[in-house]
């Protein structure tokens, strides 16, 4: 079971898969993975906090390719 920092990051990727950054709401991410939107803020701080999140995850999914 993926942790609630996970399933944020995946709710937040899912949600840029349906439109752009700029109309991500913090609240709609936190629906999307089914959790409360304080436990967003908790573990992100802010919007861009969980932007930075989503960017580093993907860097370093992209890093672990090119290590192989």
């Amino acid at each position: 079971m993926p942790t609630a920092r996970e399933a944020l990051l995946d709710a937040a990727r899912r949600a840029l898969a349906d439109r752009p950054w700029h109309t991500v709401r913090m609240v709609d991410v936190a629906a999307l993975a089914d959790v409360s939107r304080q436990t967003l803020y908790n573990e992100f701080g802010t919007r861009g906090g969980l932007a930075e999140a989503l960017l580093r995850r993907a860097a370093d999914g992209y890093l672990a390719g090119v290590d192989r």
